[in-house]
């Protein structure tokens, strides 16, 4: 597919793109979305999670059981791979129960 053509298509998303319908949403469901569109969004969608949890790392850090910002790091990455990896459903962990969920792993 050549970039004119994706740029087409995307202008035309953008065009119908609307707070109820964002412009993902209307990809999702568009029929004849170039190959090479399909792999680049999917590759946004995987780095927006995890940049989202990247803020993790502040947030661990308030838990009394980690012992400095370098374990609250660790943490993080664990739990960012572990998420990346299983792409749980429905999970919600807070902090007392995300190391129960990192600690599962090694049972």
């Amino acid at each position: 597919m050549d970039d004119r053509a994706e740029r087409a298509f995307i202008e035309e998303l953008e065009r119908r793109a609307t707070p109820s319908q964002p412009l993902y949403s209307l990809f999702t469901q568009a029929a004849g979305t170039p190959p090479s569109l399909q792999e680049e969004f999917e590759l946004f969608r995987v780095l927006y999670h995890a940049a989202r949890t990247y803020a993790l790392n502040t947030t661990l850090q308030r838990d009394p059981r980690v012992r400095d910002k370098r374990q609250a790091v660790e943490r993080t990455l664990a739990l960012i791979a572990r998420t990346l990896e299983e792409e749980p459903r429905g999970i919600r962990l807070t902090i007392d129960t995300y190391s129960d969920f990192l600690d599962s792993r090694s049972r």
